[in-house]
């Protein structure tokens, strides 16, 4: 088995912050953050409020482990388990009463801050040069030299943003958003964010997906192996009726 320490420090900080122990969470934070933050500017990298607001404190825990872990195949598990999909707040056909939520205001996302992550869009991100200004992008009007190619060839390009800088220093975000609506335009790609017909799908994360039920193979294997609720049991046509969170 092998783990990241920074992942054992965000397991640490979610565990401390449920617990009530909101400064050690921010703590666990600080020691993730300095490796990229210099010292003066690790202690306003992190909202001020964190240590008296567990809402808020989870929340950048959360935050913490989404951009930390990225690319790591963690991100799906944790918006399981705080259900950010739809706070929580829908529950599976049949379920009994006890599988509502009790804490978080009846709403982990509410109760996070999170926008609900059903009834919005994946989509691939791409830039292409704005048609107007393009005007014909090709051999044929730029000729054959290569670095006539470049439709905004002589435009100043604006620098990278300086991740371990204030942004708001030397104007770098509005200098790239400047650059981006005169200069690009968003272009939209028939991925899988559209079915057959070339109509936008949006994230629809149905409630039982929270507690997996099981395949029909593992059901056929064994039939006398209940169905969780929510699901269809292969075994008898109907609904499951196991309730995994009974006492």
């Amino acid at each position: 088995m092998e783990i990241r320490y920074a992942e054992v420090l965000l397991n640490y900080a979610e565990a401390a912050c449920g617990a009530g122990h909101m400064s050690e969470a921010v703590e666990q934070l600080k020691k993730i953050r300095s490796r990229v933050y210099p010292a003066d500017k690790l202690e306003t990298s992190l909202p001020s409020n964190l240590a008296g607001n567990q809402a808020a404190c989870m929340a950048a825990v959360l935050y913490e482990r989404q951009i930390e872990l990225a690319y790591e195949g963690k991100r799906f598990d944790d918006m399981r388990r705080w259900m950010l999909f739809d706070g929580g707040v829908n529950v599976p056909a049949g379920a009994p009463s006890t599988w509502t939520l009790t804490g978080w205001g009846g709403n982990t996302c509410s109760y996070l801050g999170y926008p609900a992550f059903n009834g919005q869009r994946r989509d691939n991100l791409e830039f292409r040069v704005k048609a107007d200004y393009n005007n014909g992008l090709g051999a044929d009007k730029y000729g054959n030299n290569p670095d006539d190619a470049d439709p905004l060839k002589g435009q100043n390009r604006p620098t990278a943003l300086n991740l371990k800088d204030d942004f708001s220093k030397n104007n770098q975000l509005e200098n790239l958003k400047t650059f981006y609506t005169t200069y690009l335009e968003r272009n939209k790609k028939k991925g899988d964010s559209y079915d057959s017909n070339h109509t936008e799908l949006f994230i629809d994360f149905k409630p039982q997906f929270y507690i997996l039920g099981f395949t029909q193979g593992v059901q056929t294997s064994n039939e006398g192996l209940q169905q969780t609720m929510g699901w269809n049991d292969y075994n008898t046509g109907g609904q499951g009726t196991f309730d995994p969170l009974a006492e």
